[in-house]
């Protein structure tokens, strides 16, 4: 099982600004010095974060990572019986998704 974890890059200690809220009250992205934290749990408790640098602009990003997760999680990953939960994602087509969604993002 993968756990999730937050590599921070030295030097420590680390400054987080305030969590900026959404309507939920989740946060929707912390800020550093060095980065940007963004973040979309789902409901069922699958995490997807992106690091971006802390001049992304304000945008929100959580709505891109909420269409990452319907648009190419699901049907390529969840939806793919040769898929196993919890190892690394090897599929293609996800991958390959992935790659287009970052590189499209407002933020890059």
């Amino acid at each position: 099982m993968l756990t999730p974890s937050l590599w921070v890059p030295r030097p420590s200690p680390v400054t987080l600004s305030l969590p900026r809220l959404c309507r939920g009250g989740s946060p929707k992205y912390y800020i550093t010095e060095t980065y940007a934290l963004h973040h979309h749990e789902t409901p069922t408790g699958l995490r997807f974060l992106l690091l971006t640098s802390p001049d992304f602009g304000g945008a929100d990003i959580s709505r891109d990572l909420r269409d990452l997760y319907a648009d190419a999680y699901v049907p390529y990953v969840v939806k793919n019986p040769l898929s196993v939960r919890g190892e690394v994602i090897r599929v293609p087509a996800f991958l390959g998704r992935l790659d287009s969604y970052v590189r499209n993002l407002s933020c890059f």
